[in-house]
Order: structure tokens, then sequence, then C-alpha cells
């Protein structure tokens, strides 16, 4: 009976969980209405279950039509304060009633059609957040909402294709299609890079692109029509072909005579939902990755995406709607295709039907590059030449970075940074969060209150004293209340209505506020003396651009360049441009660092650092975070990173704190983040410090590796973190998400769930070594590993080249004169290579005028014999000329009998390691070999290259 009762309770506690977290009388309201709202803190997700302190609702309201809402709006709640207009009141254990009428508590217009009420629940610092099960926001009444318009309901199903083919033409570097209805526009890049474009609106497509900057070439073809209804295009030494069916028309994309995609539908036009696109079909077991950044299954097949650039607050595991989305997939069969088109659009990956792809935007001129390659990375490598590549970031980037929201005073900001350094932290940059130009109501005011930043060139002063650089944050909303709302508004560089007013946001979280129209070059111009006036007097270091989604953005503003739907996901792209671009002209002796979390394809040429946004603080959220870091990297934003610690909600962890900052410590930019709770390692227990401490100089000591992934992407676009799927195609590596490369030659098993003793880990065919044992693996399988608190799961792939530094607590310390190069040898990498870049950390474009160096390492070996080839190329003012590696070979199962480097022979002998260049010191216990190799580079027209060989029976094995 005792069993049957416990089952019957926890049946009991499920459908708790599961019932309705809210009660409102009289149901059904409308605007006009007073209601009551009863919250029940036992339902949901329980975050406030037996919660005793004061619990307050954080609401706004859906308006609009049912298919074109607007999100959440009028929100109501001074989030992590005491708000007594928001307070609930306690009526019994775990529930809590307030009461109000709807138009007069949110304060909107009688034209507005009112859907539902949305909200959330939280205490008074806004850490524990109830919500519904999976952390969901709470919505009232139920009703069907299509937040994403129209093209929610979409479907090319009964779309008009483009009739039949009738004609092929050649211009300018490419093909004209000609169908019975519309024509086709085939434009030549590369081999591997082919442009298809349509215009429903016109007889012929236009080929213009913002994103675009890889330039068409002449497109050397064969066109063979001896195919029975099909013509067929080849090109590429006839590795790649497009098949023309010609009635109906559709086309097939070939290569080494393998399909790689063909049309379903192909282009279509929707004149009822005014929607244009495109379907394809996919293979049953085909998988789909990118669409930017979503907190989602790293395939997105399954999903129906959207691509408008969304502030999600809070937001957890399972949110698809983010701040970064980018209109390019790549597929498992090693094809990508990049749909260029910035209005708001979507992706349907076999949600609607099966195994058919669709892409669907508003009626408007329909551009995709397919895009070839012989694995993913090559695909990302191949889109970066299309749509630009991100210079290298100044090195300080690579540091560790903290902030908060916010330091309210310069005697906050101080302590802060004075204390972390006195802990013995590394510290690069903080960043100042709103209040260094007053409160809310002082948004736009683009200068520091004196008030409570009375001397702020003293403290930034103080600050690079210290090495530590300064970030200020800035918007494109104008509080009405602020110093230069008026001004703006005269000169006319608002949004405007369709009267050509200046249109006002009423319910911007900040106040009643206006939306800067940066599309207009007037207002970029006087945007960018903001900018260079506070780079010039307080020597500024970087720029965090918030909000640029933008993040409250009605879809009645207009601007210079359309409609706010038009031109929404090109705001974020078009400010990042205008700073980068202003930047280089007024600051060129310096490297931009722009932290913003939003853009369009090709952002990345602008050079920002996106982050992901306004995470929850929780372990859901953090497990969030690679798939979102890898989404974006495959789309060319090599930068992506999250507020380490989490931004918003959720109690206070400290396991969560620093395995999230072990993760951070292998993300592309390392920076803590949040509010309501400490977000800064010194306010954490003197454990957590220690954790984070060693979290923090691994960060450090790889460095050089570090840096010279920059330049990867610099050169190649190539992303810090690439997923599973870049370097193998099995099955199981295809879908992994938890786990990722860091470069080419190490894997990171970040630590997700809490208290855990052992995590699963997949090592891709090959031989691969623990990066802190050495012990060696075979790969092609799952391994179990123990996990421990003050490290991560790291292997290096056999055959790399892994270049270290002595340990340092600043950037600015690594100069390149004393490095540890640890070399993973194996009899199944016979030959690999490795090339380290360096320059000087500061100077723009340092390898393209000639200011870097580059030093390739060769690898040949055999079991009896190892040979290492140094080739260096190039230098830079700043450059040591003599240079010393501490070489660490590994996997080495005997002594050797010979070492040379160069002419230099060594000699081998056991026991404690000495500085001794004439010596090399053999471990049998870790099997591994340590010499000291000084090294002399000048500048020469002729390339010196310095050998090293080392010989022994049975060496490797």
């Amino acid at each position: 009976m005792k069993k049957i009762l416990s089952f019957l309770s926890l049946i009991l506690s499920f459908s708790l969980l599961f019932a309705q977290t809210i009660e409102v009388k009289p149901e059904n309201p409308t605007a006009d209405d007073s209601i009551t709202i009863t919250f029940h803190a036992d339902r949901g997700n329980l975050a406030l279950n037996n919660y005793e302190g004061n619990v307050y609702i954080h609401t706004g309201v859906i308006i609009g039509t049912a298919d074109e809402p607007s999100g959440w709006r009028y929100v109501q709640g001074d989030w992590g304060k005491d708000d007594k207009r928001t307070l609930m009141k306690k009526i019994a254990p775990n529930t809590y009633q307030i009461g109000y009428n709807i138009r007069r508590f949110y304060k909107f217009d009688k034209d507005e059609p009112f859907l539902q009420i949305g909200c959330v629940f939280r205490d008074a610092q806004g850490i524990r957040v109830a919500k519904q099960v999976g952390d969901k926001d709470i919505f009232y009444p139920e009703m069907q909402i299509y937040p994403n318009g129209k093209l929610e309901v979409a479907d090319g199903r009964d779309g008009q294709d483009i009739g039949s083919f009738l004609n092929i033409k050649a211009i300018p570097n490419g093909l004209l299609i000609e169908g019975s209805r519309k024509s086709i526009q085939l434009t030549y890049f590369t081999d591997e890079i082919i442009g298809v474009s349509f215009d429903p609106n016109r007889e012929e497509p236009a080929a213009y692109s913002i994103a675009v900057t890889g330039v068409p070439h002449t497109w050397t073809n064969v066109i063979d029509k001896s195919v029975p209804n099909a013509t067929i295009i080849r090109w590429g030494n006839n590795r790649y072909a497009i098949s023309i069916k010609h009635s109906p028309m559709r086309l097939t994309y070939y290569k080494d005579g393998k399909t790689l995609a063909t049309d379903e539908l192909g282009f279509f036009q929707d004149k009822g939902e005014g929607i244009a696109g495109v379907r394809m079909f996919l293979d049953s077991d085909e998988r789909v990755y990118g669409a930017g950044s979503r907190a989602i299954n790293i395939d997105r097949r399954g999903q129906r995406l959207y691509l408008y650039n969304t502030a999600s607050f809070g937001y957890t595991q399972g949110e698809s709607r983010l701040n970064l989305s980018i209109p390019f997939i790549q597929s498992s069969k090693n094809y990508g295709i990049f749909f260029d088109n910035p209005r708001n659009g979507y992706f349907d990956i076999c949600k609607t039907t099966d195994n058919i792809l669709e892409y669907g935007v508003k009626d408007s001129a329909l551009i995709y590059y397919m895009i070839f390659g012989d694995n993913a990375a090559k695909i990302t490598e191949n889109y970066a030449y299309l749509t630009g590549h991100q210079a290298v970031p100044p090195m300080w980037a690579l540091g560790y970075i903290q902030s908060r929201f916010g330091y309210k005073t310069q005697q906050e900001a101080e302590e802060v940074v004075n204390k972390t350094l006195e802990a013995g932290f590394p510290l690069e940059a903080t960043l100042l969060d709103l209040y260094w130009f007053g409160d809310l109501a002082q948004m736009g005011n683009m200068a520091f209150d004196t008030l409570k930043f009375p001397h702020p060139d003293s403290m930034i002063k103080k600050f690079h004293d210290k090495g530590v650089k300064t970030i200020l944050i800035s918007e494109t909303y104008f509080t009405k209340t602020s110093k230069y709302y008026h001004e703006l508004d005269s000169l006319g560089f608002f949004a405007k209505t369709d009267s050509g007013a200046t249109a006002v946001i009423p319910d911007f979280w900040a106040g009643s506020a206006a939306l800067m129209d940066i599309f207009r070059y007037d207002a970029q111009a006087w945007f960018w003396k903001k900018y260079a006036h506070l780079w010039k007097t307080y020597q500024i270091d970087g720029w965090w651009c918030d909000s640029g989604e933008p993040e409250n953005h009605p879809k009645r503003l207009k601007h210079k360049a359309g409609s706010a739907e038009e031109v929404h996901n090109l705001y974020p792209m078009y400010w990042a441009k205008m700073l980068n671009e202003n930047h280089k002209r007024d600051f060129g002796n310096t490297r931009l660092f722009n932290l913003a979390r939003s853009g369009y394809a090709g952002v990345q040429r602008f050079n920002i650092f996106p982050w992901s946004g306004d995470v929850s603080r929780s372990w859901a959220s953090f497990r969030a975070q690679t798939g979102i870091m890898l989404g974006a990297g495959a789309c060319g934003i090599g930068y992506m990173h999250s507020d380490i610690g989490g931004f918003t909600g959720g109690p206070l962890d400290e396991e969560l704190y620093f395995r999230w900052m072990q993760m951070g410590a292998f993300s592309p930019i390392m920076r803590a983040h949040g509010s309501g709770l400490p977000a800064e390692p010194i306010y954490f227990s003197a454990k957590t410090q220690d954790l984070v401490k060693t979290a923090i100089q691994l960060r450090y000591r790889l460095l050089p590796y570090n840096y010279t992934l920059t330049w990867e992407n610099h050169t190649k676009g190539l992303p810090l973190a690439r997923p599973m799927y870049f370097y193998c195609t099995d099955s199981i590596a295809e879908n992994i998400d938890d786990q990722y490369f860091w470069g080419e030659s190490l894997i990171v098993a970040p630590i997700f769930e809490k208290g855990i003793l052992s995590r699963n880990v997949y090592l891709p065919k090959g031989k691969w070594f623990d990066f802190h044992g050495f012990s060696k693996f075979d790969g092609g399988k799952m391994i179990t590993v123990p996990v421990f608190e003050d490290k991560l799961p790291i292997f290096v792939k056999a055959g790399a080249f892994l270049p270290t530094m002595q340990d340092v607590n600043h950037t600015s310390r690594y100069k390149a004169d004393t490095l540890m190069m640890n070399y993973f040898p194996d009899i199944s990498t016979p030959n690999t290579s490795y090339t380290l870049y360096t320059d000087n950390g500061q100077t723009p474009d340092s390898e393209e005028d000639g200011a870097a160096a580059l030093l390739q390492f060769q690898g040949k070996n055999t079991a009896e014999k190892i040979e290492i080839t140094l080739t260096p190329k190039g230098t830079y003012a700043e450059m040591p000329t003599q240079r010393s590696f501490l070489w660490g070979i590994n996997n080495i199962a005997s002594a050797p009998l010979s070492i040379t480097v160069g002419k230099q022979k060594l000699a081998v002998v056991t026991g404690a390691v000495e500085n001794d260049p004439t010596k090399a010191y053999y471990n049998e216990q870790t099997q591994q070999l340590i010499f000291f190799m000084p090294w002399s580079y000048t500048a020469s027209p002729k390339v010196v290259k310095t050998v090293i060989k080392i010989s022994g029976k049975g060496m490797l094995k």
C-alpha cells in the first residue's frame, strides 16, 4: 500500500507541475477590464516554491493582430528592485495575487488591439524567476499567436514555380536561364561558389548584395544538350555540374558525379501570402547545420527557424530565436547554401514536409549561393571568402575580461578592479555598463555622469597603469529625458512614423525613447563624433554596442532605408560598419574591439565580438552555449561567446560558476558578466577563486596557440571553436554539440551537469592524448573519462604541435621569446605541420603590412626516427631575434640513441631537467623527451631552416 501511495504522490506531483500556473478573473478579459491574477508558486518551474520573501510580477502585453503581433510590449516591473507597483499579495502558502486595470496598468493606446498578457514572477533581486515548466514565459489567455506574422503560416507547396526552360544566354560572369514565367541568373565566383538569383517582380533578377564582397569571375563552362529534357552545365575540370530539367524547370547540383542537392519546387512565388522562396529535397539521413546562434540541437533538421534577430531575455536551452540569425546553412553532404536576403524570412527544415528544405522571405529578390567543399570546414572557408574576413583582434582581447550590470560609481568600478588584481587574477579589461552616463533615464547621453564618475580621465589612467583597458556601453536608443534627444529630434535623425514625425517608443525598457536612424549618413556622422570624442579625451579602448537587434523595433517605424521589418536585420550591421570604417579612418593605428550581439551575414568583416545575449543563470542555459557558439561559428561569426556565469535569474551556484569559467577559458572571448548576483570571481569562495584562477592561467599559457587561431580566422574564416562535424563525418560525431574542437588540435569537453564524477567524450578516428597527463587513446569511439573539479577533459590530436608559454598575468607579457613547444608524434601520423603566428598584438593589418612573423613546424616520423623542421617567414619591429624553445616530445616509448638540433648534438640523460642546451632529458615514466633549443632569427631574403633529428629503436609505437 505504501508503494501505491508513493506512486500516486508521484503522479500528483507531476500533475501539479503541469497544472495552470496562473488564474485570471474574469476569464478572457478585454483591454478595458480590471483583472485579478493568481499565481501558484508550487506549479510551473517551481523557482519560487515555498519561497518566503516578496514576490513580484514582471509582465507585458502582446499587441496587434494574431498574425502580426509585436512581442512583449509595455513591460511593467523594475527588474531586480523592490517595485511596489508590481508587488503581489500573499493570500495562502505558495499563492499570490495582484489586481489592476489592463489598459491603465500597461498604458497602451486604444488603437492597439490587445491579445495576451505575458508574465513571469520573481523575487526582489530577480534571482528566482518563476515560469512555466521548461522555463517558458507564461501567457494568458491561451490562443494561437504567430510571433513571426504571416511567415509562420507560409508554405511554398502551393506556390507558383518559374515555369519551363526556354533558353540560356551568356551574360558577364555567368548565364541567364530563361523560363516561361521567370528567369534565373547563374553567377560564377569560384569553382566552389555559384550564385543563383531570381526576382519575382522583374523579368531579369537583380544581383546586388550588401553581404557579399567576393568578386564574380568569367565562367568557362561546357554546355551539353545531349541529355533528353535537360541541359547540363559543367565546370572545374568536370568536377562540378548543374543539370537543368526542362519541364518543369528544376536544378540539380553535382560534384564528382554525385548528387548534392536538387529542387523540389525550386524557386517559387506565393502572391497570396506575399512570400517568395526555394524548395529543395533533402536525403532522409541528411543533417543541416548553421542558421546563426540558436539554443537548440546543432542539427537543425525538424526545425522551423525564423531569420529575424530577436532579444530573448533570460532564455535557456530550447530557444530558437536569438540575437544573431544568419541565412546560411550547411549540409552533411558537403555543400552549403547562403540565402542572401536580410528581410524577415524563415527556414523550414523538414518541419512541415518530410525531407523538404524550404526557405521563404517576404516578396523580394532571391539570391542564393551554392557553396561546395570537401568538408564542412572548407565550406565555412568558402563562405568567408564570399562574405569577408575578420581582422586579427588586439591581443588583450584574448585575456580575461569582466563586467557586471553595472558599476554605478567611479568608486565602485575602481574598487572592483583593484580587488581583482590584488587577489591575483589577471585582468585585461573592464566594461562599464549603463551607469557610466547616468541612470536609465539618461540613455543616449554619450558622456560621463560627472556626479557618479567625477574623474573618468583619472580612473581610466589608473586602469591603464595597471594594464586594464576600459570599454564603454552605448545604445542607439535615446530616452526623451536624455541630453541629446531634442537635438536629434530637431535634426530628424530618429526613425519616423508614416507622417514623418519622430516615432516615439513609449514602452522601451529604459523609458519612453526614440531610435536613431542608423541608415542616415548624417546621423552616423553625428554619432561618430561622440565616439571619437570619448576615444580621444579618455583613451577608451573599445565599445559595447547593446540592444542592436534592435531590441524594441515596432513595425510601424520607418527608416531611410525602408520599413522596420525590411531593414531590421541590417540595422546592427550598419552600426558595426559605421564604427569599423570611422575607427579605421581616424584611429587606424589601433585595432577595433566592438562587443556587439547582433548582425547580418558578413558582419564579421566589421570586427564584432558578439555575445549570446541575456542568458539565464542555470545549467540548462550553460549547456546551450556550445550549440550557440558552434552554430554562429559555422556561419563565419568566429568570436561568439557568453556572459560567463549567466546574466539573469537563478540562485548563486558556485559549481555552475566555475564550470562556466572553465569553458570560458576555451571560448573566443573570456568575459564574466551578470546581474543580481556577483559576476566577478573575487566575490566567490576561496575554493571557487582557486578553480577560476587555474582556468584563467591555462588560457594565458595557451596564448601562442590561441593567437594563432585568430590568424586562422582572419585568413581562412575558420572559427576558434569548431564543431565536431568539421573534421569527422561519422554518424556519431555529426550530432555532437556538448564538446568541440578548439582549433584543429584540441577537443574540449565542458562539464554541463552538477556533481557528476564522469562523462562521455567522443574521440574521432585516430590517436588522441590526454592534455593533462599525455595518456594515449584510440579514437573512433566514445570513451568515459573521470571528471575533476580543477580541469576539463581535453584531448590533443596525434601529430599535433601545441605551443604554450610560461605563466603570465597579462597578455602584454607575451613576447614570443620563450615558448614551450609540445609535440605529439605517433606512427599513425607520419607527416604533420603547424604554423605559429606572431605580431606585436596591436598594429592593424599586421600580416598584410609585413609586420608579422610565421614559423612553420613540419613533423615527419617513423617508429625509429623523428624529424622536425622549423621554417621562419617574416618579421616585425618588436620581434625578439633571440628566442628559446623548451621542447616536450611526447609518446617516446624508449630513450633515443641520437638527437641533433641543427648542428648541435645533444646527450640523452635522465633526471631533473636543467636549462642546458647540450642535453636532452628523457622520462621513462611519462614517456617524454625534454630539451632546450636556443634559436636566432634575423630577417633575410634567404630562408634559414632548422632541423631537429631524433632517432632510436622502437621510439614510437
